[in-house]
């Protein structure tokens, strides 16, 4: 084996900043070379294609949809984003979010603005989490919740965005605040009706206290009436009785 005692500074890149290096350089025979190869580099080889492996299996078993972008482009996609989607996976490549959203989102914004904004955060280390609706390739629209988030790859940046149907989750929660809003507009009618029953009754305890006042006056001035009448009576009684008394004898 040679050795190399030639010292060089490169300029060699490190995620987009140069910096200096120093290298040394070891000039190997054929055989050191396969020897390091079999024990260094073979293995780290074989390694990293366990470690692609391992993460293609994870990234194409997802249950979600799973999209990598460069420069807000599809560069790959999961099973799953071609089962939500309805797309083969060479008509998702090459595409890019807005030509799977409709020109106008619900509330009014345009998707390629509010797509551009997402995309141009999650490329500033911000990570995005919001709702969109997209559109099947046969034209069915369906809400998702989004995820997106940079990382490194080949010394550029990409996007992962993580994409889950939650239509069904919306359609719940629709049904829940329809059936809440019925629950209101029941309580209001019968708080309204109690309301209104409790009025008619005060109304009716009223009338019946003023026919109550109204009978017992009655029943007063009768017993009254009927008092007068029998003193009378025995007025008229006693002052026959006297009078009878002071007639002569004939």
């Amino acid at each position: 084996m040679m050795r190399a005692y030639e010292q060089r500074r490169y300029d060699i890149p490190f995620n987009g900043e140069r910096r200096p290096i120093l290298l040394d350089l070891v000039f190997a025979g054929d055989e050191e070379t396969a020897k390091k190869y079999d024990h260094i580099i073979k293995p780290t080889v074989e390694a990293l294609a366990a470690s692609e492996e391992k993460f293609r299996h994870i990234f194409e078993s997802a249950n979600d949809a799973i999209m990598v972008m460069d420069q807000s482009v599809i560069t790959d996609c999961n099973a799953q984003a071609m089962e939500m989607f309805s797309y083969a996976r060479e008509q998702i490549i090459g595409l890019t979010p807005c030509r799977l959203s409709p020109d106008i989102q619900p509330d009014g914004e345009e998707s390629i603005l509010g797509i551009t904004d997402y995309v141009a955060k999650a490329y500033d280390g911000q990570a995005q989490m919001f709702n969109w609706q997209f559109v099947r390739g046969d034209e069915e629209l369906f809400f998702a919740e989004v995820s997106l988030n940079s990382f490194l790859s080949s010394r550029r940046r990409h996007i992962l965005a993580v994409i889950r149907d939650i239509t069904d989750i919306r359609k719940q929660w629709e049904e829940y605040k329809n059936l809440y809003t019925k629950l209101q507009d029941t309580f209001v009618m019968v708080a309204d009706h109690t309301e209104k029953m409790n009025a008619l009754g005060a109304e009716k305890m009223e009338e019946v206290k003023e026919s109550m006042g109204k009978a017992l006056d009655m029943m007063k001035r009768r017993r009254l009436d009927s008092g007068r009448r029998q003193d009378n009576r025995q007025a008229d009684d006693t002052t026959g009785n006297d009078t009878g008394a002071l007639q002569p004898a004939s």
